[in-house]
């Protein structure tokens, strides 16, 4: 933590130390908000691929961070659609979970199903999480109109 991230080593030393206790999930998360906040893509990907590898117990909040992390910084988007697929599977009824499932859906073009995806989130949401979700399906849903627009414009033209 003293390196700021800038030892990736050292994580690395420190992980292996700790991989064994339950505090590694922790520290991680705090060491990756760090990177995270500083909009460091390889530092975040470096430290998401460690946890994946070496963290004992699935952690659904852990995919998800992760996988909303790289679909929301266009990174490895079939990969963050895999990661928000096992965090759902960890808990079906997430609905920020369902949220990020959503965008990962969006962005690797399968816009129906980011429709039915942020349904479901928006349904299960609290309240006060429901407005940013409702923006979100009004951007899906409107992709999802012009895809079927361009669809019918390409079956009459042919």
């Amino acid at each position: 933590m003293k390196s700021r991230g800038r030892d990736i080593a050292g994580l690395h030393a420190y992980f292996d130390k700790k991989k064994d206790t339950a505090s590694v999930v922790d520290h991680a998360r705090l060491l990756m908000r760090a990177y995270q906040d500083g909009d460091e893509v390889a530092k975040v990907v470096a430290v998401g691929e460690y946890l994946i590898k070496h963290v004992k117990e699935p952690d659904a909040t852990l995919l998800n961070n992760y996988a909303w992390f790289l679909v929301t910084h266009d990174t490895k988007l079939k990969y963050a659609l895999e990661l928000a697929e096992k965090a759902l599977a960890l808990q079906p009824e997430a609905a920020f979970i369902l949220d990020t499932l959503g965008e990962c859906l969006f962005r690797n073009g399968k816009l129906k199903k980011a429709v039915e995806a942020q349904r479901k989130a928006i349904k299960l949401a609290p309240e006060n999480q429901r407005e940013e979700m409702e923006d979100r399906l009004f951007k899906f849903e409107k992709a999802l109109k012009n895809q079927k627009s361009e669809s019918k414009k390409k079956e009459r033209t042919t």
